[in-house]
């Protein structure tokens, strides 16, 4: 059976994709000084030629537009933030709700 998503995160970048044609492949990738390393480059037209089934993702719009800069078509990436925006999610509500679901199940606060 084939996975339905494979997310590498891992260096060098394998953008190579899987080899089931309906997996996803889901590739988390940065630039760190607005441009991919010169290593890279040999692979950044592939990403352009890889079909649908294959996605950068970049945990920031400045990270992508390294890669966008270097010839990844834009089209191919997908922002997923490192953090969260306080405003928007509130923490203390989940950790009310946390807190009442471990203390139901009996679990202590080192409990993974």
């Amino acid at each position: 059976a084939c996975p339905d998503v494979v997310i590498r995160s891992y260096w060098p970048l394998d953008i190579e994709p899987f080899p089931c044609p309906r997996t996803k492949v889901v590739v988390f990738g940065a630039t760190e000084f607005k441009r991919a390393p010169h290593r890279w480059l040999k692979q950044m037209g592939f990403w352009n030629q890889t079909g649908p089934h294959v996605t950068l993702v970049s945990p920031s719009q400045w990270s992508a537009n390294g890669f966008v800069r270097d010839g990844v078509d834009p089209e191919r990436i997908r922002i997923l933030p490192h953090g969260i925006d306080a405003a928007e999610l509130h923490p203390t509500v989940v950790e009310d709700g946390a807190k009442a679901m471990r203390e139901e199940r009996g679990w202590g606060k080192d409990t993974f």
